[in-house]
């Protein structure tokens, strides 16, 4: 079982940049079924997945986004 946190968000931030579950997983280089599973709290991505998930929702401060936390705090 993965953090209910990360999932929500990455789902959130996949919806709120206007894209489909399916440009994001064939971005990925995923399937379909990893992808969702991610988004639905079954698993998590690995550290190389979830830094290509940032890119590609442009998230440049990730502890801000994923924690509402900054090393600069």
């Amino acid at each position: 079982m993965s953090n209910p946190i990360i999932s929500q968000k990455i789902k959130q931030l996949r919806i709120d940049r206007g894209l489909t579950q399916k440009e994001v997983y064939e971005k990925m280089g995923v399937s379909q079924s990893t992808f969702s599973s991610w988004e639905l709290g079954k698993s998590e991505p690995s550290a190389l997945a979830f830094l290509k998930l940032c890119r590609i929702y442009g998230v440049s401060d990730i502890l801000l986004e994923f924690t509402g936390d900054s090393l600069n705090n």
